[in-house]
């Protein structure tokens, strides 16, 4: 038995052959070296941040409707705990570090597929100490254990291996309202535009060849979970969404607003890329409700109401113009929420009290920091390099040139993965 109250000196493989990250040991499995992976230690410590995070800001933020607000005053009242499902577990690492890390944590299924994963969860919780009240492991499809538990879950995991496309039907039917999806999607090549027909076919978008890839790769795996999300008249409010070396992690928000879908088509946009330049032009599907037309219905049309018609040729340099998308145009972070992180990774020793588990926290703070300072509402983005080349002017230093802007009157940011 193990219960460990403080990280090891090193995450990984430990001399005893046991694997130790955070305040989680997991015992070896002979002959199988596939169940760790050491890179994803940074994607495990933001999920352990960003569950305590999410547990106390819901309570603060009601998911609209009279449903929504009664649902979070009904939380103040009682406190209760997140219920968590963690669809393809492995060694249930992960779920062991959510049940010892995370505050308030009321009830977690460690599900896998594989009989031979069960059993090693199994083992790996009564291993770390953890009583079956608190965590249990399941043995089961999570596509079908999902389909049957309707609104059972206030927290869902998706980490597959490759894309988690096949499993957001699910996730949505499952995640109660006002809970949270955090979805993992590793496969970069087909979001990166390198596979356009697997592409549309798992993510319902396309992807050109373009250095704003990797944002791109996040916008349309929101614009699968908003499609998914807006067929059971459930919208999303991306919480936070980020591209880390080989795969990309979002944090979705789920509420029940039919009226939020209606808004669904103006946040998703066609996209125009020019083949010889960056040039590039996003085209909205229909117009927002906003103050200056407030009598609009959600969803109206752009042609209805004065729609530009997409150019034949580049308007730069003439080149051809090829098509992608649709993809999310809406906000990829809550602001409230990047901050509320933000605070929890800003006190050192605040943080290494109540955190005790994480140890990737100069990343983590590193990379909320520059999510921070993104520009909302400024979708897909350009590369220095390619508009000095647009314009054959000699390259500059990128902070000058930014200077430059800004002395200008423009607003500028940056990527958070191309600061």
């Amino acid at each position: 038995m193990a219960d460990i109250t403080s990280p090891p000196a090193h995450n990984g493989v430990q001399a005893n052959g046991r694997i130790r990250e955070g305040l989680a040991e997991v015992l070896p499995i002979e002959g199988n070296k596939v169940f760790y992976n050491n890179v994803q230690v940074f994607n495990r410590d933001t999920s352990v941040l960003a569950l305590n995070v999410f547990e106390s800001w819901r309570k603060e933020h009601a998911p609209p409707g009279r449903a929504g607000r009664a649902l979070t005053e009904e939380l103040k009242k009682t406190n209760e705990g997140l219920t968590v499902f963690e669809a393809m577990a492995a060694s249930g690492l992960r779920s062991v570090r959510y049940t010892k890390e995370v505050k308030n944590l009321k009830h977690v299924v460690v599900n896998d597929l594989d009989e031979k994963a069960a059993d090693n969860i199994k083992a790996n919780l009564k291993h770390n100490c953890i009583p079956e009240t608190i965590a249990e492991a399941s043995h089961s499809d999570c596509i079908r254990h999902m389909q049957h538990n309707d609104l059972a879950y206030d927290v869902i995991d998706l980490d597959p291996y490759g894309s988690a496309s096949p499993f957001l039907d699910g996730a949505l039917n499952s995640v109660r309202n006002g809970g949270l999806l955090c979805v993992t999607c590793t496969d970069s090549a087909v979001l990166c535009g390198n596979h356009t027909d697997v592409c549309y076919y798992r993510y319902g978008g396309t992807a050109p060849k373009a250095k704003y890839c990797h944002e791109l790769a996040l916008r349309l795996m929101l614009h699968a979970i908003s499609s998914a999300a807006g067929r059971r008249k459930r919208a999303i409010v991306p919480l936070l969404s980020l591209s880390i070396d080989f795969y990309y992690r979002v944090f979705v928000r789920v509420i029940d607003s039919p009226k939020d879908c209606g808004n669904l088509a103006a946040d998703t946009s066609l996209l125009l890329q020019c083949v010889n330049c960056e040039w590039h032009e996003l085209s909205p599907l229909a117009q927002p409700k906003s103050e200056k037309n407030a009598n609009l219905k959600p969803g109206t049309l752009l042609g209805q109401h004065g729609g530009t018609t997409p150019p034949a040729t580049c308007p730069v340099c003439k080149g051809r113009l090829v098509m992608g998308g649709p993809c999310w145009t809406g906000p990829l972070h809550d602001a409230s929420f990047v901050s509320a992180m933000l605070t929890e990774s800003s006190d050192a020793q605040h943080k290494t009290e109540k955190y005790p588990g994480i140890t990737a926290w100069k990343k983590v703070h590193g990379l909320l920091t520059a999510v921070s300072m993104e520009l909302p509402g400024s979708p897909l983005l350009y590369t220095l390099d390619g508009l000095m080349s647009i314009t054959r002017a000699p390259n500059c230093p990128l902070q000058k040139f930014k200077n430059t802007l800004i002395n200008l009157g423009y607003k500028v940011s940056h990527f958070h993965r191309e600061p």
